[in-house]
């Protein structure tokens, strides 16, 4: 890569700044070749202000993120059916009583894993479901 005085460089420091990342991150964009860079001497590092701004980029599929609407505007939302409020509270009583059996636990017993738990979520809920 040729280098030319016309066009404006930044230093390593400098462009962790403008994009508000750590310095190593910026080593790291430039060892993986994701961000070209020109040696200046044996030490100093200088990118070019264009490519550093040309690292900020809209992410795919970003185009279309729903902005959040005034209250006024929001769509009409019905009130929950009394299925779902007999769900919810049988939901709540479930937590509450599991809630219970951990406080009960005594304090040398180790809680099981999250894993564990998300599984008999599942599993419970695959049998309301089935």
């Amino acid at each position: 890569m040729t280098m030319t005085l016309d066009e404006a460089y930044l230093t390593v420091a400098e462009a962790a700044a403008r994009l508000r990342v750590n310095p190593s991150t910026i080593r790291r964009w430039i060892a993986k070749g994701s961000l070209p860079a020109s040696r200046v001497g044996q030490r100093r590092v200088a990118l070019k202000e264009s490519d550093v701004a040309a690292m900020i980029a809209p992410i795919q599929g970003m185009r279309d993120v729903p902005t959040l609407t005034p209250p006024d505007e929001r769509p009409y939302v019905p009130p929950l059916t009394p299925e779902e409020r007999q769900r919810i509270e049988e939901f709540l009583e479930r937590a509450e009583r599991r809630l219970a059996e951990w406080r009960e636990q005594p304090s040398g017993k180790p809680i099981p894993p999250s894993w564990v738990l998300l599984n008999e979520a599942r599993d419970e809920r695959t049998e309301q479901l089935g």
